[in-house]
């Protein structure tokens, strides 16, 4: 079996943050037995979150796919995720998936002896050892995972530690380098007062009507609109537009009732 990491072009809505420690890391499985790291990705966007929320996943078939990254702060466990690396595996290892393949198995051994070496040594907590939940699920082999012995006749110098952290690394640079240029062609606006005062009417508009998903919040004496999912400049010059053609409108049907 030879142990490979691929790199998914995933977007997120803002750019992601790098952790300042790393003490844990957390086990999941995300019950599902087929779903991509693509699907995930589109299940934690639409949960309101900037994109995959684990540093990688674990396919059955013992691919390694590249979420978050590494270093990069998650969205995984409340109160965890600034200080956790979030390893998760596909399968529904709480009913359906009752043994882990040993390409699986392995390649999430693998990762782990390699956290534990980029990191220092450090608990290995599955998830509902430290939230009220199923995951991993009962059938997930932790306790034979946590003792870091692959099953079988595992070979781990198919892929070094050293190549696959040249790998992260360069992911890592790609990323950063990415959401810079997405950034600079297309910000990303979280608040109201961080657009231009053209586009303030408009937006205010489309959250009262909820067109937009937003509240109004008080920061230092003022009232403040913020935007729960945030909103790239081409959103914002499209909500513009179609405010300014509903009023043109609304001007004509006006002009003809006179």
């Amino acid at each position: 079996m030879t142990i490979s990491i691929k790199c998914a072009s995933l977007r997120f809505t803002r750019p992601t943050v790098r952790r300042t420690r790393t003490d844990e890391t957390i086990v999941h499985h995300y019950h599902h037995e087929t779903a991509t790291v693509e699907e995930v990705h589109g299940w934690h966007l639409n949960a309101g979150k900037i994109g995959i929320g684990y540093a990688v996943i674990i396919n059955m078939d013992g691919q390694i796919w590249m979420g978050r990254g590494l270093d990069m702060a998650g969205a995984h466990t409340v109160n965890h995720n600034n200080r956790s690396v979030g390893v998760a595996f596909q399968g529904r290892y709480d009913d359906r998936t009752r043994v882990m393949p040993d390409a699986q198995f392995n390649a999430g051994v693998w990762m782990l002896k390699y956290l534990q070496k980029r990191y220092g040594t450090h608990p290995i907590y599955g998830h509902g050892e430290l939230r009220a939940t199923a995951c991993p699920g009962r059938f997930f082999p932790l306790d034979e995972m946590r003792t870091l012995q692959y099953r079988g006749n595992f070979n781990e110098r198919e892929l070094t530690l050293t190549q696959f952290e040249e790998l992260t690394g360069q992911i890592l640079d790609l990323t950063d380098r990415v959401q810079t240029l997405e950034q600079s062609v297309s910000p990303i606006f979280s608040r109201l007062s961080e657009m231009p005062e053209w586009a303030h009417d408009a937006h205010v508009d489309a959250v009262e009507r909820d067109i937009i998903n937003g509240e109004t919040i008080i920061a230092n004496d003022t009232e403040e609109i913020i935007f729960l999912t945030p909103l790239s400049a081409v959103e914002m010059r499209q909500t513009v537009m179609n405010y300014r053609r509903e009023q043109n409108q609304r001007q004509e049907k006006n002009k003809c009732h006179t």
